[in-house]
């Protein structure tokens, strides 16, 4: 079967790899539509797992069932969560499905960007997700990353009214903005990107401010847009330490900074404790998601609370790999699908 392969930044090639077969309790999948995520351009932490068929974003259709399977059927529209945890362990019980050590072990089988995907049997059991007729296979790519998003904004205690800001105006920026408006009822958005059409993109259909960072303070912004106080939340999609500094800075006293995007392990961050301690401004992270966020996202997408229509601008097939990772790396568009017609 047909399958990108990862190798390094420069070479990512669609090739032929074996078939994965199938175990009592699993599933073969295959694959028509798959996400390119910004984790999977993070070139510092896709290396040292090279080579690797990349892809977790993933829709399609249920080609084989294994003995044992009842809970979906050759040719039912699924989506595919690529993790899940055991449900039973510390972490589990406490709610961090994401740092149960199951949670990385179950996975799909090559990876998404590939004609056929093995599912393993306890994703079968608990994250594969029917897709109902009225999402298309390119439109359920975004059940995962809108999951993430759920959990990032789950981080803060956001309010009716309150003034949200986000920097990086991508598909992860855009989804926070749309769900921090339909779902948490906030009164102002303000967005940062360096990229015109990207902020411009943001502008027109979901925030109220869009700051080029490069010729006006994302910070002075912020402040003025709210009497001199700052954000009640501060969302950082970019990878960077000097997007998190930004962040606190921009933030209002007792409020929360989430880091949505992890940087390079070099990257340090300093922060001065003192400041951070009266000021009671929180920093946390948001890592992933689980299949409380998976469910809750697939609802929002298939009734229609959320429309994210416009974040997919772009679809490739397999065999045109690189030139869909290149439109990816430049920021061009927005979301780009991979498709297996």
């Amino acid at each position: 079967m047909k399958a990108i392969v990862y190798y390094n930044e420069s070479t990512i090639r669609c090739e032929e790899v074996p078939k994965p077969s199938l175990q009592d309790g699993e599933i073969i999948v295959r694959m028509r539509a798959c996400g390119i995520c910004g984790g999977d351009l993070m070139h510092w932490y896709r290396k040292q797992k090279a080579p690797l068929v990349l892809g977790h974003e993933v829709t399609g259709e249920v080609a084989e069932v294994a003995a044992g399977v009842e809970s979906v059927a050759p040719g039912d529209r699924v989506f595919v969560h690529h993790h899940i945890a055991c449900h039973t362990c510390h972490y589990c019980l406490h709610g961090d499905y994401v740092h149960c050590a199951d949670f990385p072990r179950n996975r799909i089988e090559p990876g998404g960007f590939a004609e056929y995907i093995r599912v393993s049997a306890p994703i079968v059991r608990g994250e594969v997700l029917h897709l109902s007729e009225r999402l298309s296979f390119e439109y359920g790519t975004l059940v995962e990353p809108l999951a993430c998003c759920l959990k990032g904004l789950s981080r803060t205690s956001l309010r009716p009214g309150d003034t949200i800001g986000i920097i990086g105006a991508g598909p992860i920026g855009i989804m926070i903005a749309e769900l921090a408006r339909k779902t948490r009822g906030v009164g102002t958005v303000i967005i940062s990107d360096t990229i015109e059409s990207r902020r411009r993109h943001a502008k027109q259909y979901y925030a109220d401010i869009a700051v080029d960072p490069i010729q006006t303070s994302f910070i002075s912004v912020t402040k003025e847009a709210t009497a001199g106080s700052g954000a009640d939340a501060v969302i950082v999609t970019v990878s960077g330490s000097r997007a998190i500094q930004e962040g606190i800075e921009a933030v209002r006293n007792g409020g929360v900074v989430v880091i949505f995007a992890p940087p390079a392990p070099q990257d340090l961050l300093t922060v001065n404790p003192n400041a951070l301690y009266f000021a009671e401004k929180q920093l946390v992270s948001s890592y992933t998601s689980s299949h409380v966020d998976t469910r809750q996202a697939l609802r929002l997408l298939d009734s229609g609370v959320v429309d994210l229509q416009r974040i997919i601008t772009h679809s490739y097939k397999l065999a045109q790999a690189e030139e869909a990772f290149r439109l990816a790396e430049s920021r061009e568009g927005m979301k780009v699908v991979i498709t297996n017609a």
